[in-house]
Protein backbone atom coordinates (compact mmCIF):
# COMPACT_ATOMS: atom_id res chain seq x y z
CA UNK A 1 0.00 0.00 0.00
CA UNK A 2 3.06 2.27 -0.24
CA UNK A 3 1.87 3.80 -3.44
CA UNK A 4 -1.42 3.56 -3.30
CA UNK A 5 -4.89 0.94 -3.42
CA UNK A 6 -4.61 1.54 -7.43
CA UNK A 7 -0.54 1.13 -7.85
CA UNK A 8 -1.69 -2.38 -5.46
CA UNK A 9 -4.31 -3.35 -7.17
CA UNK A 10 -2.16 -3.10 -10.59
CA UNK A 11 1.26 -5.19 -8.75
CA UNK A 12 -1.13 -7.81 -7.94
CA UNK A 13 -2.77 -8.72 -11.04
CA UNK A 14 0.60 -8.46 -13.20
CA UNK A 15 2.17 -11.24 -10.49
CA UNK A 16 -0.83 -13.37 -11.23
CA UNK A 17 -0.51 -12.97 -14.80
CA UNK A 18 2.93 -14.11 -14.12
CA UNK A 19 1.93 -17.12 -11.90
CA UNK A 20 -0.88 -18.59 -14.39
CA UNK A 21 1.26 -18.19 -17.67
CA UNK A 22 4.49 -19.29 -16.59
CA UNK A 23 3.25 -22.91 -16.31
CA UNK A 24 2.49 -22.94 -20.31
CA UNK A 25 5.48 -23.51 -22.48
CA UNK A 26 5.14 -21.78 -25.42
CA UNK A 27 7.36 -21.24 -29.15
CA UNK A 28 7.97 -17.78 -29.80
CA UNK A 29 5.47 -17.34 -32.59
CA UNK A 30 2.15 -18.70 -29.93
CA UNK A 31 4.29 -16.16 -27.29
CA UNK A 32 3.97 -13.15 -29.83
CA UNK A 33 0.59 -14.02 -30.77
CA UNK A 34 -0.64 -14.56 -26.90
CA UNK A 35 0.98 -11.05 -26.17
CA UNK A 36 -0.86 -9.39 -29.14
CA UNK A 37 -4.17 -10.39 -27.64
CA UNK A 38 -3.94 -8.02 -24.51
CA UNK A 39 -3.42 -5.13 -26.42
CA UNK A 40 -6.37 -6.03 -28.61
CA UNK A 41 -8.45 -6.77 -25.44
CA UNK A 42 -7.32 -3.57 -24.05
CA UNK A 43 -8.30 -1.37 -27.38
CA UNK A 44 -11.63 -3.19 -27.69
CA UNK A 45 -12.14 -2.50 -23.89
CA UNK A 46 -11.32 1.25 -24.52
CA UNK A 47 -13.63 1.17 -27.49
CA UNK A 48 -16.42 -0.08 -25.40
CA UNK A 49 -16.24 2.02 -22.04
CA UNK A 50 -17.22 5.86 -24.10
CA UNK A 51 -20.02 4.23 -25.72
CA UNK A 52 -21.84 3.49 -22.61
CA UNK A 53 -21.24 7.46 -21.48
CA UNK A 54 -24.32 9.34 -23.31
CA UNK A 55 -26.45 6.82 -21.97
CA UNK A 56 -25.40 7.77 -18.28
CA UNK A 57 -25.95 11.33 -17.02
CA UNK A 58 -23.57 12.14 -14.25
CA UNK A 59 -24.17 8.64 -12.27
CA UNK A 60 -21.37 9.15 -9.61
CA UNK A 61 -21.93 13.09 -9.66
CA UNK A 62 -25.22 13.21 -8.90
CA UNK A 63 -25.06 10.61 -6.10
CA UNK A 64 -22.29 12.71 -4.49
CA UNK A 65 -24.16 15.95 -4.81
CA UNK A 66 -27.62 14.00 -3.77
CA UNK A 67 -25.70 12.92 -0.47
CA UNK A 68 -23.55 16.49 -0.10
CA UNK A 69 -27.20 18.48 0.07
CA UNK A 70 -29.32 15.86 1.98
CA UNK A 71 -26.42 16.16 4.45
CA UNK A 72 -26.21 20.61 4.41
CA UNK A 73 -30.76 20.00 4.42
CA UNK A 74 -30.20 17.82 7.74
CA UNK A 75 -27.64 20.42 8.81
CA UNK A 76 -30.20 23.40 8.63
CA UNK A 77 -32.53 21.16 10.91
CA UNK A 78 -30.38 21.14 13.20
CA UNK A 79 -29.59 24.77 13.90
CA UNK A 80 -33.18 25.15 15.11
CA UNK A 81 -32.10 22.74 18.04
CA UNK A 82 -28.77 23.75 18.21
CA UNK A 83 -27.36 27.10 16.74
CA UNK A 84 -24.12 26.47 17.74
CA UNK A 85 -23.99 23.00 15.42
CA UNK A 86 -20.89 22.48 13.03
CA UNK A 87 -21.43 20.78 9.63
CA UNK A 88 -19.02 17.86 8.75
CA UNK A 89 -17.87 18.81 5.49
CA UNK A 90 -16.79 15.16 4.62
CA UNK A 91 -19.80 14.85 2.22
CA UNK A 92 -18.54 18.54 0.27
CA UNK A 93 -14.94 16.31 0.23
CA UNK A 94 -16.71 13.89 -1.39
CA UNK A 95 -18.47 16.46 -3.97
CA UNK A 96 -15.17 18.23 -5.13
CA UNK A 97 -13.23 14.77 -4.98
CA UNK A 98 -15.96 13.14 -8.04
CA UNK A 99 -15.88 16.38 -10.34
CA UNK A 100 -12.18 16.32 -10.61
CA UNK A 101 -12.69 13.45 -12.97
CA UNK A 102 -15.54 14.15 -14.98
CA UNK A 103 -16.69 12.23 -18.40
CA UNK A 104 -14.36 13.80 -20.85
CA UNK A 105 -16.71 13.63 -23.89
CA UNK A 106 -19.97 14.90 -21.42
CA UNK A 107 -22.56 17.73 -21.65
CA UNK A 108 -20.19 20.46 -20.69
CA UNK A 109 -23.26 22.61 -19.25
CA UNK A 110 -24.29 19.47 -16.98
CA UNK A 111 -20.74 19.58 -16.30
CA UNK A 112 -20.26 23.06 -15.25
CA UNK A 113 -23.71 23.05 -13.26
CA UNK A 114 -22.40 20.46 -10.86
CA UNK A 115 -19.12 22.14 -10.55
CA UNK A 116 -21.58 25.55 -9.69
CA UNK A 117 -23.53 23.34 -7.10
CA UNK A 118 -20.32 22.26 -4.84
CA UNK A 119 -19.54 26.04 -4.72
CA UNK A 120 -23.22 26.85 -3.87
CA UNK A 121 -23.24 23.95 -1.37
CA UNK A 122 -20.19 26.11 0.27
CA UNK A 123 -21.87 28.83 0.07
CA UNK A 124 -25.03 28.03 1.59
CA UNK A 125 -23.20 26.34 4.47
CA UNK A 126 -21.47 29.26 5.14
CA UNK A 127 -24.87 31.61 4.86
CA UNK A 128 -26.42 29.49 7.43
CA UNK A 129 -23.63 29.67 10.03
CA UNK A 130 -24.94 33.31 9.29
CA UNK A 131 -28.09 32.87 9.95
CA UNK A 132 -27.70 30.91 13.29
CA UNK A 133 -25.93 33.69 14.53
CA UNK A 134 -28.44 36.17 14.56
CA UNK A 135 -30.52 33.61 15.89
CA UNK A 136 -28.24 33.19 18.60
CA UNK A 137 -27.83 37.08 19.42
CA UNK A 138 -32.32 36.90 19.27
CA UNK A 139 -31.45 34.40 21.62
CA UNK A 140 -29.29 36.53 23.97
CA UNK A 141 -31.01 39.69 23.39
CA UNK A 142 -33.94 37.19 25.27
CA UNK A 143 -32.14 37.54 28.88
CA UNK A 144 -33.75 37.51 32.06
CA UNK A 145 -32.72 40.97 33.24
CA UNK A 146 -34.18 42.45 29.71
CA UNK A 147 -37.66 43.82 29.89
CA UNK A 148 -40.83 41.42 29.57
CA UNK A 149 -41.69 42.91 25.79
CA UNK A 150 -37.93 42.71 24.46
CA UNK A 151 -38.02 39.27 25.51
CA UNK A 152 -41.49 38.18 23.82
CA UNK A 153 -40.26 40.54 20.70
CA UNK A 154 -37.21 38.36 20.59
CA UNK A 155 -38.74 35.12 21.05
CA UNK A 156 -40.72 35.72 18.06
CA UNK A 157 -38.39 37.01 15.96
CA UNK A 158 -35.80 33.70 16.42
CA UNK A 159 -38.98 31.48 15.90
CA UNK A 160 -39.01 33.04 12.71
CA UNK A 161 -36.10 32.56 11.59
CA UNK A 162 -36.68 28.93 12.69
CA UNK A 163 -39.29 28.78 10.13
CA UNK A 164 -37.47 30.43 7.66
CA UNK A 165 -34.20 27.94 8.52
CA UNK A 166 -36.48 24.68 8.20
CA UNK A 167 -38.27 25.79 4.87
CA UNK A 168 -34.58 25.99 3.55
CA UNK A 169 -34.08 22.80 4.76
CA UNK A 170 -37.08 21.41 2.91
CA UNK A 171 -35.78 22.80 -0.47
CA UNK A 172 -32.44 21.76 0.24
CA UNK A 173 -34.03 18.25 0.64
CA UNK A 174 -36.03 18.30 -2.67
CA UNK A 175 -32.65 19.49 -4.17
CA UNK A 176 -31.49 16.32 -3.23
CA UNK A 177 -34.49 13.92 -4.48
CA UNK A 178 -34.07 15.92 -7.60
CA UNK A 179 -30.52 15.48 -8.10
CA UNK A 180 -30.37 11.31 -7.37
CA UNK A 181 -33.75 10.97 -9.78
CA UNK A 182 -31.87 13.42 -12.32
CA UNK A 183 -34.88 16.15 -12.42
CA UNK A 184 -35.91 19.03 -11.93
CA UNK A 185 -36.83 20.49 -8.82
CA UNK A 186 -40.45 21.43 -7.01
CA UNK A 187 -40.33 23.90 -4.12
CA UNK A 188 -44.30 23.37 -2.43
CA UNK A 189 -46.06 26.51 -2.10
CA UNK A 190 -46.39 26.59 1.45
CA UNK A 191 -42.45 26.27 1.66
CA UNK A 192 -42.33 29.26 -0.91
CA UNK A 193 -45.10 30.89 1.33
CA UNK A 194 -43.62 30.74 4.91
CA UNK A 195 -40.32 31.93 3.62
CA UNK A 196 -41.42 34.57 2.55
CA UNK A 197 -44.08 35.40 5.55
CA UNK A 198 -40.95 35.19 7.83
CA UNK A 199 -39.26 37.75 5.73
CA UNK A 200 -42.02 40.46 5.87
CA UNK A 201 -42.52 39.53 9.49
CA UNK A 202 -38.75 39.83 10.09
CA UNK A 203 -39.16 43.16 8.71
CA UNK A 204 -42.50 43.94 10.57
CA UNK A 205 -40.20 43.90 13.85
CA UNK A 206 -37.64 45.61 12.87
CA UNK A 207 -39.91 48.47 12.31
CA UNK A 208 -41.71 47.94 15.66
CA UNK A 209 -38.36 47.52 17.95
CA UNK A 210 -36.86 50.40 19.69
CA UNK A 211 -33.64 51.70 18.35
CA UNK A 212 -31.40 49.82 20.09
CA UNK A 213 -32.54 46.09 18.39
CA UNK A 214 -33.73 47.44 15.09
CA UNK A 215 -30.00 46.02 13.66
CA UNK A 216 -30.52 42.58 14.41
CA UNK A 217 -34.08 41.80 12.29
CA UNK A 218 -32.37 43.79 9.69
CA UNK A 219 -29.32 41.87 9.71
CA UNK A 220 -31.75 38.62 9.36
CA UNK A 221 -33.21 39.59 6.53
CA UNK A 222 -30.28 40.66 5.25
CA UNK A 223 -29.27 36.88 6.03
CA UNK A 224 -32.51 35.37 4.35
CA UNK A 225 -32.60 37.42 1.34
CA UNK A 226 -29.03 36.23 0.46
CA UNK A 227 -29.91 32.59 1.52
CA UNK A 228 -33.44 32.73 -0.70
CA UNK A 229 -30.48 34.09 -3.97
CA UNK A 230 -28.42 30.79 -3.22
CA UNK A 231 -31.67 28.64 -3.07
CA UNK A 232 -32.87 29.84 -6.72
CA UNK A 233 -29.55 29.68 -8.00
CA UNK A 234 -29.35 25.84 -6.80
CA UNK A 235 -32.79 25.15 -8.06
CA UNK A 236 -31.85 26.28 -11.61
CA UNK A 237 -28.64 24.56 -12.13
CA UNK A 238 -30.33 21.11 -11.15
CA UNK A 239 -32.68 21.44 -13.82
CA UNK A 240 -29.67 22.06 -15.66
CA UNK A 241 -27.93 18.97 -14.71
CA UNK A 242 -30.64 17.18 -14.91
CA UNK A 243 -30.77 18.33 -18.84
CA UNK A 244 -33.59 19.97 -18.25
CA UNK A 245 -33.44 23.70 -19.65
CA UNK A 246 -30.49 25.24 -20.72
CA UNK A 247 -28.18 27.44 -18.55
CA UNK A 248 -29.33 31.34 -18.56
CA UNK A 249 -28.37 34.47 -16.76
CA UNK A 250 -29.18 35.38 -13.13
CA UNK A 251 -32.63 37.20 -13.37
CA UNK A 252 -32.29 40.63 -12.34
CA UNK A 253 -32.98 41.31 -8.85
CA UNK A 254 -36.10 42.83 -7.57
CA UNK A 255 -37.26 46.20 -7.50
CA UNK A 256 -36.17 48.22 -4.55
CA UNK A 257 -38.93 48.35 -2.22
CA UNK A 258 -37.61 52.13 0.34
CA UNK A 259 -37.21 51.21 3.78
CA UNK A 260 -38.63 53.58 6.14
CA UNK A 261 -36.12 56.45 7.74
CA UNK A 262 -35.73 55.26 11.10
CA UNK A 263 -34.86 51.61 10.01
CA UNK A 264 -32.73 53.14 7.24
CA UNK A 265 -31.17 55.60 9.89
CA UNK A 266 -30.34 52.92 11.87
CA UNK A 267 -28.13 51.07 9.63
CA UNK A 268 -25.60 53.69 9.21
CA UNK A 269 -23.78 54.28 5.97
CA UNK A 270 -26.20 51.45 4.28
CA UNK A 271 -27.79 54.58 2.16
CA UNK A 272 -25.05 54.90 0.53
CA UNK A 273 -24.82 51.20 -1.16
CA UNK A 274 -26.08 50.83 -4.06
CA UNK A 275 -29.68 49.19 -4.17
CA UNK A 276 -29.21 45.40 -3.70
CA UNK A 277 -32.11 42.74 -3.01
CA UNK A 278 -30.97 42.39 0.32
CA UNK A 279 -32.31 46.08 0.69
CA UNK A 280 -35.51 45.89 -0.91
CA UNK A 281 -37.60 43.00 -0.33
CA UNK A 282 -37.26 38.88 -0.70
CA UNK A 283 -36.48 37.29 -4.34
CA UNK A 284 -38.22 34.49 -3.61
CA UNK A 285 -38.10 31.62 -6.39
CA UNK A 286 -41.35 31.87 -8.78
CA UNK A 287 -42.80 28.58 -10.12
CA UNK A 288 -41.33 29.05 -13.56
CA UNK A 289 -37.89 28.81 -12.31
CA UNK A 290 -38.21 26.32 -9.65
CA UNK A 291 -39.85 23.77 -12.80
Amino acid sequence: MLFGQASSVVGLQAVIGLVVFSQFSFTPEQAALNALWAPCGAVVQIVLVPLTWPLQRFPVERAASSTAYRRLADHLRSLVADPSALFETGALDELRSALMETQPWSDQAAAAAYQAMADEAERIRLQAAAVARTRARLTGTASFDTPTSTQSWAHDAARSLDAAIEASANVLSEVAGALHYARSVAVTPDDRERFRATVEHLRALGHSADRQNRVTPAQAVDDLTALAGQLRSVAQLTAVAAGDQPPRPRPPPCPRTPLTPPLEASRGSSRDLPPSPARGGICWPTPIEMT
